[in-house]
């Protein structure tokens, strides 16, 4: 079958709609599917299609033909925006994403607003989608209901479109409505774009203002500025209802804000991941630098050895010396001497080769040197390169066998804490700080250890043996990272505590110093103090000047289990609530 329109034949003509309006079709055109509109055109129809087909607005479909009788010919799209709305590829985008597909209706309509055109029918049914590449382009369609106003007629007053995407105004006992009928459908959609839901179910529903502001309102909408826009759009007085121009200037702010978090969500995750290369390069620049200090030492040690024995050569030479006098004085005398003599010169050149031996040491172990220290550069640059892909990586790998203690808990508190997770009624027990307390907690990958007592009249031995046995603990159990916490009611106490315990655990990531109730307050010139004399031990000092309860120190335990997996533990933003 064929369709003749202005001396262009259409083939492989197949209807697909028959309706009251008219009938639609698909065709060809030379290898190119087209749509073929037959209904009955009044003039005013015919002068709004002239005037799309003249000047092609955006986001409107292309107008091919019109024989300003009975056809309209259209290109024809991949489907409808309700085809689109139901297919996967359309779940699969983002919140923004949906937001830009709505930003090109709100075009198209907004284009045929300036021209004084009003669609009238505006629903997904009559919008097409066209996919070119990975990019989703939205056309309007024309529909045969479009009308166009101007100074005499302002308002039209037919009723027109589909029901549940009529405005308010049609249902007025004076029926008289503009291009903000529009709006309404604009709203509709949009709101079905973002929530996956129909809106309008029933007739009623159209002009229940209260029933409309709850479901904008509800969760689904998180947004608030797209809230404040559906409730412009969807006014129940097109006096109060937005314009298409309005829209479209509060849809870009909408958008741009949007785009401007995001960038900001990623710059502060890249930033995140610079500070952590640069943690790890500093620290491994103080550990090449602790080599070099170690290397130099060596070559401190080897110069005084050849200075020594530089020293012990001129003494023998001068004791030579004395002796040929000697012997010239004693050869006058006695021939027998010439023996001893020669002894001496004999000693004399074993001194110039064992010399030479020294000189030929300290050039060998100067150029080892220079080869060790070039080696290590090297080996030391390629282990930065596999730290750093090693970083990388493990920040996508959950660190499923890192183990961390609790330490330094005043035992009744933490034996407090152990009992309220795992839900024992057991009363503490009392032990010496040799024979420690340890609880673990399988689970969480948590140990609990009581801190030893640390008094000034503790004997030396029996600290000694205290610390020991908590070092062997650790090495036996592979603990990566202590968290010691000391709770105080005197400062001189709590600074001899941590003094004690950094001095003999090495492996000590954070102090955390909070007080009992009613306890002295530490000064910020204290804070300062005990961290300077404390840095050489590269832990991190937190204070708290609360009155710390037992409620929070099962708080401050709970954000430390939580945390325990992540690569680099910020103790800082754990305590957040409890440090200055």
């Amino acid at each position: 079958m064929s369709i003749l329109i202005n001396s262009i034949e259409y083939t492989n003509v197949q209807s697909i709609q028959n309706g009251q309006l008219g009938n639609v079709y698909f065709a060809k055109l030379k290898n190119e599917e087209v749509v073929i509109k037959e209904l009955s055109l009044k003039e005013q129809e015919i002068k709004i299609l002239e005037n799309l087909m003249s000047k092609p607005p955006n986001n409107f479909v292309k107008i091919i033909d019109c024989d300003r009788k009975s056809y309209i010919v259209m290109e024809k799209g991949d489907g409808t925006l309700t085809d689109l709305l139901q297919s996967q590829d359309f779940k699969q985008l983002n919140f923004l994403q949906k937001i830009k597909l709505f930003q090109q209706i709100v075009n198209g309509i907004y284009e045929l607003h300036s021209r004084n055109i009003i669609h009238r029918d505006l629903k997904p049914d009559n919008i097409i989608y066209f996919k070119q590449k990975q990019k989703i382009i939205l056309k309007l369609i024309d529909t045969g209901q479009m009308n166009q106003l101007n100074d005499k007629v302002q308002f039209l007053t037919d009723i027109v479109g589909t029901e549940n995407y009529r405005a308010p105004e049609y249902y007025l006992q004076n029926i008289k409505y503009n291009e903000k009928v529009d709006i309404w459908g604009l709203g509709l959609i949009f709101y079905h774009m973002i929530t996956d839901q129909i809106l309008i179910q029933k007739r009623r529903q159209i002009r229940d203002q209260q029933y409309l502001i709850q479901k904008i309102e509800s969760n689904q909408i998180s947004n608030e500025n797209i809230q404040e826009l559906l409730l412009k759009m969807l006014e129940q007085s097109y006096h109060l209802r937005w314009s298409a121009k309005q829209i479209k200037l509060e849809l870009q702010r909408i958008i741009e804000n949007i785009e401007l978090k995001e960038e900001l969500q990623i710059l502060r995750k890249q930033f995140e991941v610079f500070e952590n290369k640069y943690i790890s390069i500093m620290d491994t620049n103080q550990s090449l630098q602790n080599q070099i200090q170690n290397s130099n030492q060596k070559i401190s040690y080897l110069d005084q050895q050849l200075q020594e024995s530089n020293q012990k050569y001129n003494n023998q030479i001068e004791t030579i010396k004395k002796n040929q006098t000697q012997i010239q004085i004693v050869q006058e005398i006695n021939s027998n001497y010439k023996f001893q003599i020669n002894q001496l010169e004999q000693q004399c050149e074993q001194l110039k080769i064992e010399q030479d031996q020294y000189k030929n040491q300290i050039l060998f172990l100067q150029q080892e040197k220079i080869k060790y220290l070039e080696q290590n550069q090297i080996n030391q640059n390629f282990n930065n390169k596999n730290k750093i892909d090693q970083s990388i990586q493990s920040d996508q790998i959950s660190l499923k066998h890192k183990k961390f203690i609790l330490f330094g808990l005043p035992g009744a508190g933490k034996t407090w804490i152990f009992n309220k997770l795992q839900g024992s009624n057991q009363k503490y027990q009392n032990k010496s700080t040799i024979d420690f307390l340890e609880q673990f907690i399988n689970d969480h990958n948590i140990t609990i250890v009581d801190s030893p007592v640390f008094l000034d009249q503790q004997s030396y031995d029996e600290r000694e043996v205290t610390y020991n046995t908590y070092n062997s603990y650790f090495l036996k159990n592979q603990i990566d990272d202590i968290v010691l916490i000391v709770q105080y009611q005197r400062t001189d106490l709590m600074k001899s505590q941590i003094k004690h315990c950094l001095k003999y655990f090495k492996n000590i990531t954070a102090v955390i110093v909070t007080k009992f109730i009613d306890s002295e307050i530490i000064t910020q010139n204290q804070k300062e103090q005990l961290r300077n004399q404390f840095q050489f031990c590269h832990s991190i000092i937190y204070f708290t000047n609360k009155d710390s309860s037992q409620t929070e120190l099962l708080d401050i335990f709970y954000q430390i289990r939580i945390s325990q997996n992540q690569k680099q533990t910020n103790f800082k933003e754990i305590f957040t609530k409890y440090v200055n």
